[in-house]
């Protein structure tokens, strides 16, 4: 990747720089460079190059066309998706206040990029995973809560945009709507996934994922419920 990148510094970057834009900026080698970091865990080469890649896009005179904001959605959920596996190795370093401007980076980027069905579950589990650091803490009323409403609030983001959930998504919401005290919504979901066609060893496979993902939120007892019914 390193290589790579000292490519793009010898020539991608000059083309970005013409003024005259005769030569068409080279995206889809800076995207790669973003998947490579990503893939590689450098957290903040990723998004550095990920911010370049905003920034250019930002510039070119004929706009974002389809292909060119695909690319920045599949960068984005690279970068989303790393920053997740290294706010594992931090929590154990206690690299709190490095985690959280990490966090703040991400969000304000996001106001560039259209979501799809990934980013949103990328962001789910970016959620679960807070509520599981949470619900290890003494008091952790309030810290659920907050997590609990913030992912809600994704969630209604993601169905006023018309992106439907798919089992991913799922896995992750039911937790959420049962500690919300929402078991209509979980129990519809779960009713969903076990009319579609699925194998038992599928919806098998499903119950253990809905369940793991309840410890984080303290409602195992009400899943195991669900999944009863």
């Amino acid at each position: 990747v390193s290589k790579a990148e000292g490519i793009w510094i010898n020539y991608g970057c000059h083309c970005a720089q013409m003024a005259s834009y005769k030569r068409p900026f080279n995206y889809r080698a800076l995207t790669k460079l973003v998947l490579g970091y990503a893939q590689n865990g450098n957290i903040e080469k990723a998004i550095a190059f990920f911010y370049t890649l905003c920034k250019h896009l930002q510039k070119m005179p004929e706009g974002r066309d389809e292909a060119t904001a695909r690319h920045l959605t599949i960068a984005y959920n690279a970068v989303v998706r790393c920053s997740l596996q290294a706010s594992a190795s931090w929590a154990l370093r206690s690299k709190v206040k490095h985690r959280c401007g990490i966090d703040v980076l991400l969000l304000e980027l996001a106001k560039n990029v259209a979501f799809d069905a990934t980013t949103y579950n990328v962001l789910f589990a970016r959620y679960s995973r807070i509520a599981r650091m949470a619900a290890m803490q003494p008091d952790n009323s309030t810290a659920l809560k907050q997590t609990a409403q913030s992912m809600n609030s994704l969630y209604q983001q993601m169905y006023n945009e018309g992106i439907m959930p798919d089992v991913t998504t799922v896995v992750h919401l039911i937790p959420l709507w049962l500690y919300m005290g929402r078991m209509d919504l979980a129990l519809n979901q779960w009713i969903m996934l076990n009319h579609s066609g699925r194998s038992r060893r599928s919806l098998n496979e499903l119950k253990r994922h809905v369940l793991a993902q309840s410890q984080n939120w303290n409602v195992v007892t009400k899943a195991q419920m669900l999944i009863d019914k």
